[in-house]
């Protein structure tokens, strides 16, 4: 619409909307009016500002939004519709300084609204024509105060046709992709940001296959702000955003998009037989969702005379269905449209006597549908999702002292701790749910989910109150887990006997049957641990010297082969103390006529020390260092006496040790020699 520095630039298309709006017949407005709202103020303001708390606040109580059908809803799913109250083009702000903390704050506590609209002007000394700096200050401040109260916040891409005849925002496509990619990603964990991402085009179809329509400049943006964020998107329409029915033959298909409608009440008159009303009413019945991101109780300049009754009427179709909306204009300008009076000078903290019209009658319908929400209480959704099956405010706040003192009545402040810390520290939050119990009860769960605790809350939300699965009183591990990553370890591991055998277990891992798996498989086995009772490492290789000439020192494959094969072969794995055929060959070589392993260990207490019943290692110490120590290794064979016995053999071989043992082993004992 035309508002006051730009009346002229499109004096014709006003009087083109004039005639159309005085050639259509006027009837009664939709049967639920709900509300009178008049031009006279109804209410006394005094200037005061609440300390709200945060639950208390617009987003406190609602949460992020989304879109369902043709409804704007809450975190609570329920209807929901904002109250907003839009700046003038913000290039211009630094005269009018409504852009503070104090003036948002005034219009929450006094007037009533909820959301404020950022026009930021692409032309008329805007934002791309050398502003952009200076604004993108005032944005982030607006935004900034907005949330800080609690405020929902409409940044507004507000190309204009300044000049008369056109106004494609396909125009200025490159700068709006970078504008949005910016404060997209800037604002990407901002449950109270909106984007409207073009104004009033003019004379630019919704759709007609060209690629410089409205539909393609949509399919240009909102992949840019989809990239970051699921925000609420509006979407501009075709003559100043009168049509938004358009739409419906080719609606996007990005969730959470609505397409805005503009009125001005002196021009659009309200109610059946108006052109402008008629279009909101066909978009709706189509199913395309609606939002009035501008509307004014003027005419379409901005400026010249009111018509209260039409306004209300619109009101009351706004109410039908839930529609948002967006007053035109925060500022004292000697315009009709100006929510002050041009002789107020505040900058905020407004009183009774400093309104205009506009702003009277702005306060009176914010006001009036204050008085019907519903009131605020504990809350139960967050970011579209309802906690209420493992959430409950009075339970989380009384059982956590630290939860109490922080956040006392933030109901808000709660869910969210609970959401985004409580679930992952495994807090319970509600008398019939407790994560642990729920853990503990079912195996499937925890093969799953392992450790990953709010996965429990999210299944019992979705799944586990539905299947009636227990949830409370479980104390013990039921079914512990035996397999991990498709390998099944019960042969060999059994979760309670593991815990209670070994105190670190026990300490490190409770409950954790998963915790407790995965320590078996990645250390235990390594270690030698018992992970059952008919399972023992040192007896299964006592027992078996093909395994030990396999397998060696490597503890893991004794426990994988008792799995896949020893286990069907009934191989003895308890109860062998002592080594089974131990072994003598030692790369390819028989050391049996110098060596034998009882014999070895026994004589020197040093091998018995570190090498146990490892006759692997015995035989390769044996081999390495033993014989070149000359140590007796066999009854049979002393090679003190081998060597003092036989001139021969010292003449050959010296006083190299290890030739009189491998003399011994590949002649000495078919000659019969001896060597005792």
């Amino acid at each position: 619409m035309l508002k006051g520095k730009r009346v002229t630039s499109r004096f014709v298309s006003i009087l083109m909307a004039l005639v159309m709006a005085l050639s259509m017949v006027v009837i009664a407005p939709p049967k639920d009016t709900a509300f009178a709202a008049s031009a006279t103020l109804q209410y006394t303001l005094t200037g005061s500002t609440k300390n709200l708390a945060a639950s208390e606040t617009p987003y406190g109580k609602h949460g992020k939004l989304h879109v369902d059908g043709i409804y704007l809803k809450d975190s609570h799913n329920e209807k929901y519709q904002l109250r907003g109250a839009s700046l003038h083009g913000i290039q211009w702000d630094v005269g009018y300084n409504y852009i503070s903390k104090e003036a948002f704050q005034s219009l929450r506590d006094e007037w009533g609204v909820t959301a404020i609209r950022l026009p930021v002007y692409v032309t008329q000394g805007g934002y791309t024509e050398g502003a952009a700096s200076a604004m993108d200050t005032r944005i982030q401040n607006a935004v900034k105060y907005a949330t800080d109260l609690g405020m929902y916040v409409l940044i507004d891409w507000h190309v204009h046709d300044a000049y008369g005849g056109s106004c494609n925002p396909n125009s200025w496509k490159s700068q709006s992709k970078s504008f949005f990619e910016k404060y997209a990603k800037m604002y990407k964990s901002y449950g109270n940001v909106l984007f409207e991402i073009c104004n009033e085009p003019v004379n630019t179809p919704w759709y007609n296959g060209s690629g410089n329509d409205l539909y393609s400049y949509a399919n240009a943006i909102i992949p840019v702000i989809r990239k970051y964020t699921d925000a609420i998107v509006i979407v501009g329409t075709n003559t100043w955003s009168q049509q938004p029915d358009e739409v419906a033959d080719h609606k996007l298909s990005y969730k959470n998009t609505m397409y805005t409608v503009h009125f001005y009440s002196a021009t659009h008159i309200g109610g059946d037989g108006n052109w402008v009303y008629d279009n909101v009413k066909k978009a709706l019945n189509k199913g395309v969702p609606v939002m009035c991101t501008e509307f004014g109780v003027c005419d379409a300049s901005g400026n010249g005379s009111y018509n209260i009754d039409s306004a209300n009427k619109w009101m009351s179709l706004f109410d039908q269905y839930g529609i948002s909306y967006f007053c035109w204009q925060l500022s004292n300008k000697n315009e009709s449209s100006s929510y002050l009076k041009s002789s107020c000078s505040k900058r905020s903290k407004w009183t009774s006597g400093d309104l205009s019209t506009t702003g009277s009658w702005f306060v009176n319908v914010n006001r009036e549908r204050e008085a019907k929400e519903k009131p605020s209480g504990p809350v139960t959704v967050y970011n579209g999702v309802d906690y209420a099956r493992v959430f409950n405010f009075n339970y989380y706040v009384n059982k956590y002292s630290d939860i109490k003192r922080v956040f006392g009545n933030d109901y808000a402040g709660a869910l969210k701790h609970f959401v985004t810390s409580g679930m992952k520290e495994g807090r319970q939050a509600i008398a019939t749910f407790d994560v642990k119990s729920y853990k503990n009860k079912y195996a499937d769960l925890r093969s799953k989910f392992g450790n990953d605790l709010p996965k429990y809350y999210d299944h019992y939300m979705k799944y586990g109150y539905a299947e009636k699965r227990v949830a409370t009183g479980v104390t013990t591990v039921q079914n512990p887990i035996t397999k991990l990553n498709g390998v099944d370890y019960s042969k060999v591991y059994d979760f309670n006997f593991y815990i209670n055998k070994y105190s670190d277990m026990k300490r490190l891992f409770g409950n954790d049957d998963v915790g407790a798996l995965q320590h078996f498989i990645n250390n235990g086995m390594k270690e030698g641990r018992q992970g059952k009772a008919s399972f023992e490492l040192s007896s299964y290789k006592n027992a078996y010297s093909d395994l030990r000439k396999a397998f060696g020192s490597n503890n893991k494959a004794y426990y994988l082969h008792y799995m896949s094969t020893g286990y069907k072969e009934k191989r003895v794995a308890t109860g062998v103390k002592t080594v089974k055929n131990p072994i003598t060959v030692y790369n390819g070589v028989d050391y049996s006529r110098v060596y034998n392993f009882t014999y070895y260990t026994n004589k020197y207490s040093d091998i018995k020390r570190i090498y146990g019943n490892d006759d692997i290692g015995a035989l390769k110490h044996f081999v390495t260092c033993g014989m070149k120590e000359g140590r007796q290794a066999s009854a049979e064979f002393n090679v003190a006496h081998y060597k003092a016995r036989y001139a021969d053999l010292r003449r050959n071989l010296g006083n190299d040790n290890v030739k009189y043992y491998m003399h011994y082993i590949s002649n000495g004992y078919k000659e019969h020699r001896d060597a005792r």
